[in-house]
């Protein structure tokens, strides 16, 4: 916890680098698990579903880039991105949250609501990205059994699994809540 005022806007996101790393800010709010790599770190992008790695953070410069997706900035820009806020209410948030005490004006009751349902939306979506992970690994696995053991009992679901496991790995955000919501009618999904 740091017990520092700052009394301007400027001043705050200036603290917030001087005195906040950037690895606790990533991780605080997005929940990602950063891997070191050199002097860097890396994870899936929060910003857009993807296999391989291709976020990096650079805890020397408090700088993060996606080279997936090209988003990238500081600790401040990672929290407005992740809960659509402007940079001012990202920095109070943070700063609240990290013990940087701030003597602005606080946060309105309709500015809060805006972070706690923005902080809900990216609980959902990082809730439906581990299901659709898990998914995707279980019909992966159930199309090779059917292939492999020419299971005619099941040969009549293979459309239906393929276009599945396509909306998996391709789909919009859209199309797999859409996915996730008829899972009971697709009996491999469950």
């Amino acid at each position: 916890m740091f017990n520092l005022s700052v009394a301007h806007s400027s001043d705050i996101f200036n603290e917030i680098k001087r005195n906040i790393n950037i690895l606790a800010v990533i991780e605080r709010y997005s929940g990602l698990k950063l891997e070191r790599k050199g002097r860097n770190f890396k994870s899936l992008c929060p910003f857009h579903p993807e296999k391989t790695p291709s976020f990096t953070v650079d805890p020397g410069k408090s700088l993060f880039f996606c080279f997936g997706c090209g988003v990238g900035g500081d600790a401040v820009t990672f929290v407005a991105q992740i809960y659509g806020l402007t940079p001012i209410e990202a920095a109070k948030m943070i700063a609240s949250d990290f013990g940087l005490q701030v003597h602005n004006r606080p946060l309105t009751s309709e500015q809060r609501i805006k972070i706690r349902k923005q902080q809900r939306k990216q609980k959902y979506r990082k809730a439906l990205q581990e299901w659709c992970k898990r998914r995707y690994l279980d019909l992966c696995t159930l199309y090779r059994q059917i292939h492999f053991h020419k299971a005619t009992d099941f040969i009549n679901y293979i459309p239906a699994i393929e276009r599945d496991l396509n909306i998996l790995q391709f789909g919009t955000d859209k199309e797999k809540w859409q996915l996730f919501r008829e899972r009971s009618e697709h009996p491999w999904l469950l």
